[in-house]
């Protein structure tokens, strides 16, 4: 039986319409996997943020370590520099008075150390300003500060008056400040 050019081209539309209907479900499905991969993409840059987060907030406690180590190392350094040579913990008890200019080798030694003493300070306080010295040790160490201004006739005071412009303008204010506490 030969069938009909009408025939043909029923067999060709229908033909035609099973073609575009899997050529769609074949669109529908390479959507939905479009869609999951998508939600796996972002779910994964979710994770990756977290992550980073993370990282970065291990590396924050990692340099307030190191910073806190190398504060405390300062501070030992100095006080090992006059604990333990003669020359600097002669100079450094004798010292009663800063005399301008020098009249000795001694009164230089003990501007110096008095001078690296403020620059420590100024270390610690700029350190806490960077977040990287907590609140009750920076509040413990301003205390010193102001126990070692507040000494009649002190020495850390006499050098801060002589060195004060060498000194970070907002670290003289907070210095400042501490003597005007002292002095009220």
């Amino acid at each position: 039986m030969k069938l009909s050019s009408a025939d043909n081209s029923d067999e060709s539309i229908i033909h035609q319409q099973n073609t575009t209907k899997e050529s769609i479900n074949l669109n529908m499905d390479l959507d939905k996997l479009n869609s999951w991969l998508s939600l796996l993409a972002n779910i994964g840059v979710l994770l990756g943020i977290v992550f980073l987060v993370y990282e970065i907030q291990q590396n924050t406690n990692s340099m307030q370590s190191q910073t806190r180590n190398e504060l405390s190392q300062q501070q030992i350094d100095w006080l090992l520099t006059v604990g333990t040579d003669e020359y600097s913990a002669r100079a450094y008890n004798e010292c009663t008075e800063i005399r301008t200019p020098p009249a000795s080798a001694e009164d230089l030694s003990c501007i110096f150390i008095y001078s690296a003493n403020l620059r420590m300070w100024e270390n610690e306080w700029y350190q806490y300003n960077q977040g990287l010295f907590e609140e009750d040790e920076y509040l413990a160490r301003k205390s010193t500060w102001a126990n070692a201004l507040s000494i009649p006739n002190s020495l850390n005071r006499q050098v801060y008056d002589q060195i004060r412009d060498n000194l970070s303008v907002d670290f003289q204010e907070e210095i400042d400040s501490i003597i005007i506490e002292i002095e009220n």
